[in-house]
């Protein structure tokens, strides 16, 4: 028992009442709303305990019906191996072959409207190509990279780095083709992932990596319990 007084005697602090509930933000679907409270019925005092247990807490709100679908184009799939059937294998050859890469409209219904089509591309984009998957070739180093952000981004001993990559020199190569699918001009793009060689650099054949310490970092926040 507290012998001093009342005045200065330790006094725990309790929640006070949950906010009023805003109205749900959403028109479609699901939504989230906050409610908040303050450790003020009342507030510690003369070094009592805070209030045990979170100051916010969140609810979802709805459902308000379906939200309608959006009719938009999804992302491009992987472009497919660089091929010229009727030539068989065209790896490292200066033989131009094609790809392919298609996506699918989204959200579209039946009888609804189609994703609009840009520039003449819908589900389905071609290219011309050279194929130089596994092939060897020589290489150079890249210059320095612009150093990274500090990692981690606050704290003690947050480090950043930037580095240098042995880059592939490819075939002199036409870069200009016709004839691959019609008799227009076609730009031709490399495809695939060689095998480099480049000058051995301190010790490394592939990538260089510099790291330094970053100065001047904020301290973190402390964590919300």
């Amino acid at each position: 028992m507290c012998q001093e007084g009342p005045s200065t005697c330790p006094e725990d602090g309790a929640w006070g009442a949950w906010s009023a509930t805003a109205p749900c933000p959403v028109t479609c679907g699901l939504g989230v709303v906050t409610q908040r409270r303050a450790c003020d019925a009342p507030p510690p005092r003369h070094g009592g305990r805070g209030c045990p247990g979170n100051s916010t807490r969140r609810a979802l709100c709805g459902p308000r019906g379906a939200c309608p679908d959006l009719v938009h184009w999804g992302p491009w799939g992987t472009w497919t191996p660089c091929e010229r059937r009727s030539w068989g294998s065209i790896s490292c050859q200066p033989a131009a072959g094609q790809q392919k890469r298609t996506r699918e409209c989204v959200g579209r219904g039946p009888g609804g409207p189609p994703c609009p089509t840009q520039e003449g591309v819908g589900t389905i984009q071609l290219r011309a190509c050279y194929n130089v998957q596994h092939c060897l070739l020589q290489g150079n180093w890249s210059d320095w990279s612009p150093w990274g952000l500090c990692n981690p981004p606050c704290g003690a001993s947050p480090t950043r780095s930037r580095f240098r990559e042995c880059q592939p020199i490819y075939p002199a190569y036409p870069l200009v083709v016709t004839g691959v699918t019609d008799s227009a001009p076609l730009n031709v793009t490399f495809w695939g992932r060689p095998r480099v060689r480049c000058p051995t650099l301190e010790g490394q054949q592939l990538r260089l990596e510099e790291t330094r310490p970053c100065r001047n970092v904020t301290p973190c926040p402390p964590h919300d319990d």
